[in-house]
């Protein structure tokens, strides 16, 4: 799941990019680059190879779950907005 966030879907260590691709809004970039801080703290403290047990344990892991959550939230909702503008312009046509 962590190679999405970092490989495919986008580069949370420089999402800036992915701005109008996979992302929406700078909101969107911005809490990408604290998730993307959150989880290298974690990282930095279990280490690179540690197991997955390592990481949930680990005292940072709150941070990246609430800044995942956070992003997930407005992530939602900016789909929803724009499904919602899509159907209104449908609807005009």
């Amino acid at each position: 799941m962590i190679n999405v966030l970092f490989d495919d879907f986008c580069d949370a260590d420089d999402p800036a990019p992915w701005l109008g691709k996979s992302l929406r809004t700078e909101e969107e970039v911005t809490l990408m680059e604290e998730l993307g801080r959150a989880y290298s703290a974690v990282q930095e403290s279990v280490g690179r190879s540690a197991p997955d047990e390592a990481y949930l344990d680990a005292e940072e892991w709150g941070s990246v779950i609430a800044i995942a959550a956070r992003l997930a939230q407005m992530m939602v909702t900016n789909d929803l907005q724009a499904a919602a503008l899509v159907q209104e312009q449908r609807q005009r046509s």
